[in-house]
């Protein structure tokens, strides 16, 4: 008997679609990955994601193995089965969701408008992924079903056993529903597995799935990774297992020319550095004023590399000039460029705060600047603060998400840094820290366990 073929279907609404699209990229990476390993045996991968582009081209991606498919042709599938395609993409168009900023973001910018666009967009979504498991099921190919974010695709997805990803953003969105409890468990109905990339995100699923006192005292006391149960009662039904595996990041491989760009404009300065979008949950208007409440001695002789791109861009950067601030604002940067800028960095800070329910999942950049060997500034806050614990303590300073906390760490670790007897011992903690994130969360060190829980899942 002939064994059937494998296609795994990718529900997100984050995915890049173009070269400077920076969502999603890490489960692109993920995809491949699950392509590339003989252990799983997946003939093609069909990815159904929302789309911020302005246009759509048909046929395949530029410099990329992807074809992309619209909505409207889905029944062209098993034709492009047939070819050997391995990667299909599907984009969804997006409603009230622009290219700079995440659904949480737009959700906390404009409320309404994006609340209209996410439930239309999610409609749309949901539609797709419908004509879409009919027409592989006409093929006769075995499907599996991976979803990014369980708000919304592990709700499309809830009768389907799909192996379901928690980023942050789709969990501080449960929480902040009525009911959200409910809502948790009719969105994990028939999940098996459900992974968590922080401790933080599992503890809080937990509270979300788990309502009876009487489960919660048995079962978050069990050791990490085990089948967890609840109550009979509830539904009957069976609940998911959930797991901690972070998504991974790449050993730096730094862009010369910007590597050697910024060492000419910042020559002579200690290079202060931030990564990601410009909304405000990354709190960097505490980072400003922080700076701004600095010794003026030594605010000359530090400039701040902003990367990222989003609506708090106009308002920082005239703020750093009102302040007198060196800042070179670098908007969108490519993954090799950002290594130039953590190459260069004396010192890298995550301000983060809380927006309603969110906090930060396991922001990459954080882990990306331990990884580069630089010294760290980071509020000590949901998933982030479980990234610090699993940091050497020497080599990175937790603060509160407050202007007062972010400026007395700066001036700590800027004089640190000035102070030219403790240079060796500094860069030995570094290169500690180096090691630790190395092993921890690199794509090398985590591979195995993203395709082992794959695999179990498949089985």
């Amino acid at each position: 008997m002939l064994k059937k073929k494998r296609i795994l279907i990718c529900i997100s609404t984050s995915y890049p679609l173009a070269k400077d699209d920076l969502s999603g990229h890490f489960v692109k990476r993920l995809n491949q990955i699950f392509i590339d390993q003989s252990v799983i045996q997946m003939d093609h991968i069909i990815i159904l994601c929302l789309d911020r582009r302005s246009e759509f081209k048909q046929g395949f991606a530029e410099h990329s193995l992807e074809y992309y498919l619209a909505p409207t042709e889905i029944r062209l599938l098993p034709e492009l089965i047939e070819q050997g395609i391995q990667k299909i993409v599907i984009p969804i168009s997006a409603f009230g969701l622009s290219s700079n900023l995440g659904a949480p973001d737009a959700l906390s910018h404009s409320p309404l408008k994006s609340g209209v666009g996410l439930v239309l967009s999610m409609y749309r979504l949901w539609q797709a992924y419908r004509q879409l498991k009919h027409c592989v099921k006409s093929t006769a190919h075995q499907s599996y079903v991976l979803a990014h974010w369980a708000i919304p695709s592990a709700l499309i997805a809830r009768h389907d056993q799909a192996l379901v990803y928690c980023h942050g953003g789709d969990v501080a969105l449960l929480e902040s529903l009525p009911f959200s409890s409910i809502w948790a468990r009719y969105a994990f109905q028939s999940s098996k597995t459900v992974v968590c990339v922080s401790s933080d995100l599992k503890q809080r699923l937990e509270k979300l799935i788990f309502v009876s006192k009487k489960s919660q005292s048995k079962e978050l006391i069990t050791e990490p990774n085990t089948e967890l149960n609840i109550e009979p009662n509830i539904e009957q039904q069976s609940t998911p297992l959930l797991k901690v595996i972070p998504m991974g990041i790449d050993e730096p491989k730094p862009c010369s020319d910007t590597l050697l760009m910024l060492q000419d404009r910042t020559k002579g300065l200690i290079v202060v550095s931030t990564v990601g979008r410009l909304v405000p949950i990354k709190g960097y208007d505490l980072l400003l004023e922080a700076f701004a409440q600095l010794p003026k001695e030594l605010t000359q002789r530090i400039v701040w590399c902003m990367a990222g791109d989003g609506p708090e861009r106009e308002p920082l950067v005239c703020g750093a000039k009102d302040h007198g601030l060196n800042l070179i604002a670098l908007g969108y940067i490519d993954r090799h460029q950002r290594d130039a800028l953590l190459a260069i960095s004396d010192l890298f800070v995550a301000p983060s705060r809380q927006v309603g329910k969110r906090v930060e999942g396991a922001p990459l950049a954080l882990r990306e600047a331990a990884l580069s060997a630089c010294r760290i500034i980071a509020t000590d806050l949901g998933g982030v603060a479980s990234l610090l614990d699993q940091l050497p303590a020497e080599a990175i300073t937790r603060v509160e998400a407050s202007v007062e906390s972010i400026a007395q760490a700066l001036e700590s670790c800027l004089t640190k840094t000035m102070a030219s007897d403790q240079v060796d011992q500094e860069q030995q903690l570094l290169r500690n820290m180096q090691t630790q994130a190395q092993k921890l969360w690199t794509w090398k060190a985590l591979t195995d366990e993203h395709v082992s829980t794959l695999v179990a899942h498949i089985n």
